[in-house]
């Protein structure tokens, strides 16, 4: 099967889920919670960075309908010349929600504290996975309840929880909302 078409198929799964999280640093607590909409496959995978494909330029919504119905595929991105550049993200993206369920650590991000960031986001998980580092970014979205994740990617060169905060993740529940499904992943309140 094609490796984006896989890639919004795995995003598409999570279309119906919320993640609620609870941190704690110092006595302090940070709950807040993570859902997903189709326009955010868009920069997860990145294919803003194939700025040469005028098909990339509508909306980011109809962008993976269209992936989905297999009117976007690999073949066509791969035409870009920046494509070599997110081709691995976009097969890695198949483990995006495995990730997403590990319970590893979690940051607060500052991209002040990176020499070699312009990430914008207030978290990040890092996931050790298969002798590689996985970074997912989390941030606020104007005009949307919930955080969003915001950037995916594997990168052993830099790393981004260098001069970071790191948090204790205490509670972690995954909420399938079209099922009224909830299933507590971590609980260290108990």
């Amino acid at each position: 099967m094609d490796d984006l078409k896989i890639a919004a198929l795995t995003f598409q799964g999570l279309l119906n889920v919320k993640y609620k999280i609870v941190l704690g640093k110092k006595g302090r607590l940070t709950e807040f919670c993570i859902d997903f909409e189709k326009a955010d496959f868009f920069h997860l995978v990145g294919l803003q960075y194939l700025k040469d494909l005028p098909q990339l330029k509508k909306n980011r919504e109809l962008i993976f309908d269209k992936i989905i119905a297999d009117e976007i595929t690999t073949c066509d991105i791969s035409k870009s010349q920046f494509y070599k550049d997110i081709e691995q993200r976009i097969k890695d993206f198949a483990l995006f929600e495995n990730l997403l369920d590990s319970n590893e650590l979690v940051f607060k991000y500052s991209k002040n504290r990176s020499s070699f960031s312009n990430i914008k986001a207030e978290y990040f998980l890092r996931t050790l996975f298969d002798n590689r580092t996985n970074y997912i970014f989390i941030d606020s979205s104007n005009g949307r309840e919930n955080k969003l994740c915001v950037s995916f990617f594997f990168n052993d060169c830099n790393n981004y929880a260098e001069n970071q905060i790191t948090m204790t993740l205490l509670y972690k529940e995954k909420f399938f909302v079209d099922r009224n499904i909830s299933v507590i992943q971590l609980n260290k309140f108990k």
